[in-house]
């Protein structure tokens, strides 16, 4: 009965997110990527909640839960914008959430606001009686704002956090052109890794090192859940890719779900067959 609980709480925020609109800044190859002109920016602000108006709705939603949703602060990013937690349920497993890891994709803070706005209103109190779902929606408050990928920080500013790493090269995941990292490679498998100076630059094979703001937020607080829960029953990055379509077909692919999770021995840089891997871990809700 437990473990459907936590299982019917993933579908649910899943199935949200095919509510939102198909459009979106995000594409499945970060080369092709173009910073959006000020008039699409413009037009995505009137059809997404940007940083201002998600604070707004999460401060709204905790008055409605009357106690039911906490909300709490995790971390600050570089431009200091709080970065949100929220907190829902008494159950005795933990489901993590977190959505914009990635500031062009966008639709997996909507599913989000729309999630808790459902169950502050008492309609899943059966959900929240065996499963406590914990929220970070807007990872990458940063950029989300200038609606591009990466955060928003050059190496010089790294620097000034890190004046240890002085010297070193730039960590292979920040863009310079971009002045950002691209977060969702910012981890680190040792959820307390401190990156010395001979760690860096490391390659696309390697780890990440916990050099943002963000990434450092989001693994202290997934051990503070660790210490309390003694386990994490499920982590979903929410990401959102545009709309591809199924291999070999001219069927859109509404939902794509990798598992198991993704690590250095089941790696499509450490597969030989990339197609065969993709196809074992890898399902399409169409």
């Amino acid at each position: 009965m437990k473990t459907s609980a936590w299982k019917y709480s993933l579908s649910f925020v899943l199935l949200l997110s095919l509510w939102q609109p198909t459009e979106s800044f995000a594409l499945l190859e970060e080369e092709e990527y173009e910073e959006p002109s000020a008039q699409s920016i413009e037009a995505l602000d009137e059809r997404w909640t940007n940083y201002e108006e998600m604070v707004e709705e999460l401060f709204r939603i905790e008055e409605m839960s009357e106690g039911l949703l906490e909300l709490d602060v995790i971390g600050e990013s570089h431009h200091g914008r709080d970065i949100y937690a929220t907190r829902m349920g008494d159950g005795d497993q933990v489901l993590l959430i977190d959505s914009e890891i990635h500031g062009n994709e966008k639709s997996g803070t909507e599913a989000i606001i729309d999630m808790l706005d459902e169950l502050a209103a008492g309609e899943r109190d059966h959900i929240l009686e065996e499963v406590t779902i914990v929220t970070v929606p807007k990872l990458n408050p940063d950029g989300s704002e200038l609606v591009k990928r990466q955060n928003d920080i050059s190496w010089e500013e790294v620097l000034e956090y890190h004046p240890h790493l002085e010297g070193a090269e730039p960590a292979w995941y920040h863009n310079e052109s971009r002045n950002g990292f691209d977060i969702n490679r910012d981890f680190h498998p040792d959820l307390d890794f401190e990156a010395e100076a001979d760690d860096l630059p490391g390659t696309s094979a390697h780890y990440g090192f916990y050099l943002t703001n963000e990434a450092r937020a989001l693994a202290d607080l997934y051990q503070e859940l660790q210490e309390e829960f003694g386990i994490v029953e499920s982590y979903v990055n929410l990401h959102h890719m545009g709309t591809p379509q199924l291999e070999g077909t001219d069927q859109d692919v509404s939902i794509a779900l990798s598992h198991p999770p993704l690590g250095p021995d089941n790696n499509p840089k450490y597969a030989e067959d990339y197609p065969e891997w993709i196809k074992t871990s890898r399902a399409a809700i169409i």
